[in-house]
């Protein structure tokens, strides 16, 4: 083997070496961008639930029928219960 042919084949380790570290290095970010945007729904999901579980709360206080309140928030009949007993809880 001659220098020529060795400093090839060094340069050649080098360049997979740095491809491999490009590709990790993108392979982060789109994984790290992915799970900001899910944790972001992720987020948004559970605000419109706990704000859906705050107005029918309310509205089973001001004493709203259970199928209008189901109708308007898509909530189940079991959920409005829990709701129920968590409103009387707070009461006592």
């Amino acid at each position: 083997m001659n220098i020529a042919h060795y400093l090839e084949l060094q340069g050649m380790k080098k360049g997979r070496l740095e491809g491999l570290m490009e590709g990790m290095r993108k392979r982060m970010l789109e994984g790290l961008l992915e799970g900001m945007d899910k944790g972001r729904l992720e987020g948004k999901k559970e605000g419109r639930r706990q704000a859906t579980r705050s107005i029918a709360m309310h509205l089973l206080a001001g004493g709203v029928d259970h199928t209008l309140i189901k109708n308007c928030t898509g909530l189940t009949e079991k959920e409005l219960q829990h709701l129920h007993a968590e409103y009387f809880m707070k009461l006592i």
